[in-house]
């Protein structure tokens, strides 16, 4: 987004203002992230046949409330981002031809305007927050306006409610008794009879009473900040990242049309990056090189152009961090950042059934370390199944009953692989048995880029945050985290 507005500011076409700027940003985000929500189309730079047509016609006209012109400027600035990723290389390689892309996005753009403006087409959400915004209330509207406005809502009759729900009261009969419910950008409508309480919707609105809600974060306990930044030199893994760009070099590497290191590369790079190769032919074949790779990429220190992959922008921070060459809150800015991608990675989504299983199991390592950082404030060793089982139990009314064993031993294996990584780029402790693994898993947990107590834990497994991880989970759980989800703040009953 920073890289579009200097390219946009350069050409003349940035609106000037703060204001005005701000709301093209928003703009542009808003198409970006609904076609990563719910078109399962993460990657801003990969642009394929067909997708402009998904955003344009099949998701912004019956999802999207058009508070920011995207009526009048979405065909435009989408026109231009990809003029944007073309001229400047940051294009995908495994996109579709900038010239058929274009192509399709002037038929798109024909229909695009009608669409926008076809009432008959709004899902419910869409009318609900409409209405709203006609009346005054906008996405940064006072949630308590908000209820009362629902409020009232729900006291009209069924013509009433018509004006705003339309052909919807057709469709189903409880929108013309039912309760209207609106959190954030979401809206229900209950079944008639139903108590109007959110928490049967959004279980994360539920308050209880254990205190939860009025407890305080626990102050993290810490060394100064030079002595924090010299600990970032310790991440094992900004080393190997470093050493993946090294590997790259200044001149870049060719990549495939997935954007990948073709497999004559796989071999070199997995030994520059100090990971096992296994003998791969294609990159997705070394996971533990793949997990780098995705990583570096994400955080920008390896960056796509055109058909190859060069050094990214955030290479620099990661030398100077590693050498004690920066600023310390500047190595820890750039830990931080590393942090965030390891508690809440991406990744991509590519079906209804994979991002319902991704959104049930993110949740989980954040709590796991809330947990531990707020039930444990003496920074003590903590058996990994107790902390399990307490997550285990908090997420149990999440999961149906007939799936329970199935998905929160898959919750585990994802929690564990992640505090494998954390490990790594030293965020946790962890402390394993005297009779520790299997003697000969540490070959095959090496080849997926895992710890062996991660693979196969050991009974007695315990783990503790260092200092940089208590510094990393107290700033999410006091909410300092920059555009960071905050983590659920676990508090005792």
């Amino acid at each position: 987004m920073d890289a579009f507005e200097r390219w946009s500011a350069s050409r003349g076409t940035l609106p000037a203002g703060a204001e005005a700027v701000q709301v093209w940003r928003d703009r542009i985000g808003i198409m970006l992230q609904g076609r990563e929500d719910y078109l399962g189309r993460p990657d801003p730079t990969l642009w394929r046949s067909g997708d402009l047509h998904r955003l344009l016609i099949d998701h912004l006209p019956p999802r999207q409330v058009d508070a920011w012109g995207l009526a009048e400027h979405g065909v435009r600035i989408v026109r231009e981002f990809l003029e944007f990723l073309d001229t400047s290389g940051r294009l995908h390689p495994g996109s579709t031809r900038v010239a058929t892309l274009r192509k399709e996005l002037d038929r798109a753009a024909g229909r695009f305007g009608a669409a926008m403006a076809d009432s008959s087409q709004y899902r419910l959400a869409k009318r609900v927050l409409t209405a709203m915004l006609a009346d005054g209330l906008g996405d940064d509207a006072d949630p308590a306006e908000v209820d009362r406005w629902a409020e009232r809502f729900s006291a009209r009759d069924a013509p009433a409610r018509r004006r705003v729900l339309g052909e919807l009261m057709d469709q189903d009969p409880r929108y013309a008794t039912g309760h209207l419910l609106v959190h954030g950008g979401q809206v229900a409508v209950l079944k008639p009879g139903v108590p109007p309480d959110k928490g049967l919707v959004w279980p994360d609105t539920v308050e209880c009473d254990c205190g939860c809600a009025d407890a305080t974060v626990p102050e993290a306990r810490l060394p100064g900040e030079a002595e924090l930044a010299a600990a970032v030199a310790g991440s094992e893994l900004l080393c190997r990242l470093s050493a993946l760009a090294g590997w790259v070099g200044a001149g870049g590497r060719p990549v495939d049309r997935r954007g990948e290191l073709p497999g004559k590369d796989v071999t070199a790079a997995a030994a520059a990056a100090g990971v096992p190769d296994l003998g791969a032919r294609r990159l997705r074949d070394a996971p533990a090189l793949a997990t780098l790779w995705d990583l570096a990429l994400e955080l920008d220190v390896l960056s796509l152009c055109r058909a190859r992959v060069i050094p990214g922008d955030t290479l620099p921070a990661v030398h100077a961090a590693l050498r004690h060459e920066c600023p310390p809150g500047q190595a820890l800015e750039f830990w931080d950042e590393v942090f965030d991608e390891l508690v809440h990675p991406q990744g991509d989504t590519v079906t209804p059934e994979q991002e319902r299983l991704r959104d049930w199991a993110r949740p989980w390592l954040p709590r796991f370390l809330g947990t531990l950082y707020t039930d444990h404030p003496d920074e003590e060793l903590v058996e990994v199944g107790v902390l399990m089982d307490a997550v285990a139990t908090e997420r149990a009314e999440a999961v149906p009953a007939r799936d329970s064993t199935m998905l929160t031993a898959l919750a585990g294996s994802l929690v564990l692989r992640g505090l494998s990584l954390l490990a790594e780029h030293g965020a946790v402790e962890v402390e394993v048995s005297a009779g520790g693994p299997a003697p000969g898993l540490a070959p095959a947990a090496r080849a997926v880029g895992m710890a062996p107590w991660a693979v196969s834990p050991p009974d007695g497994l315990r783990v503790r945050l260092t200092a940089l991880g208590r510094r990393g989970v107290h700033k999410r759980l006091a909410g300092d985290g920059a555009g960071t989800p905050p983590m659920a703040h676990a508090a005792s009953a």
